[in-house]
């Protein structure tokens, strides 16, 4: 008599494991870039983490009123890496409250609501924050930092780093892996970055004929944030083509 062997369920136990490492991921905070961090609304209201963190900039994407604290206690450590938890020998807390700066933009998950009109206000908020101080470190973050706050940290990127949208996401999601803006706000971010096509024109241009990259912030350079010198000046060598090409059908027609 034949005996059927009983296998383990191998389809469900390995999906229990992704929404297992899914949920950490979504209930931690992720540095996308050296002052920049992305996260879920949870996150956002820890005290312990944002002062671990070093937060100093709060940027809430959320469709009610978020109840994030008001100042968090300053921590001295002597590790550089914020990104890790520090041990008690390491840190000590200081006896002054860091006030947080925060800005709020009201804005439902939804594919129809209209984050396009706020991206110029956040990116702007995003850059006078970091450029004011190596020190200050931005937290955006949303519900669950898988869509409002990644299109948010993606039109950061687009408007500062030379990115296409396509490349924006591809590089959020390199660092914090459940990131997906829903169709809608995809769509609003290659809108957004049409406005930077130019810019990035011309920018590409002066570089080659001055080298000047003084001005751009470290994190700019290629090696940075994940891809290769020359996928870079193939991606704007491609951008002067097609812009080139567009001239001469304007100019034909």
């Amino acid at each position: 008599m034949l005996h059927r062997l009983r296998l383990p369920n191998a389809p469900t136990q390995l999906g229990a494991s992704n929404l297992r490492a899914r949920g950490r991921i979504i209930a931690s905070a992720s540095l996308i870039l050296p002052q920049l961090f992305l996260s879920d609304y949870s996150t956002a209201l820890d005290v312990k983490e944002l002062s671990r963190l070093g937060i100093t900039h709060v940027l809430s994407v959320v469709g009610f009123e978020p109840g994030i604290p008001d100042t968090v206690p300053v921590l001295v450590s002597t590790s550089s890496d914020n990104t890790k938890p520090t041990s008690s020998a390491q840190q000590s807390t200081a006896s002054s409250r860091r006030t947080l700066k925060k800005l709020h933009i009201a804005l439902e998950d939804t594919p129809q609501a209209n984050l396009l009109g706020r991206l110029e206000e956040t990116t702007e908020w995003i850059k006078k924050a970091i450029e004011e101080s190596k020190d200050n470190k931005v937290l955006v973050h949303c519900l669950q930092g898988v869509s409002r706050s990644s299109t948010v940290v993606c039109a950061y990127l687009i408007a500062n780093a030379d990115m296409n949208p396509s490349q924006a996401v591809k590089f959020v999601q390199s660092k914090r892996s459940v990131v997906l803006p829903n169709s809608g706000f995809r769509k609003q971010l290659d809108e957004f970055g049409l406005r930077f096509i130019g810019n990035r024109q011309i920018r590409t241009k002066t570089d080659a004929g001055a080298g000047d990259t003084a001005k751009r912030p470290s994190w700019c350079a290629p090696a940075s944030w994940g891809i290769s010198e020359g996928i870079r000046e193939r991606i704007e060598s491609l951008t002067l083509e097609r812009h080139s090409m567009k001239g001469t059908e304007a100019g034909s027609g």
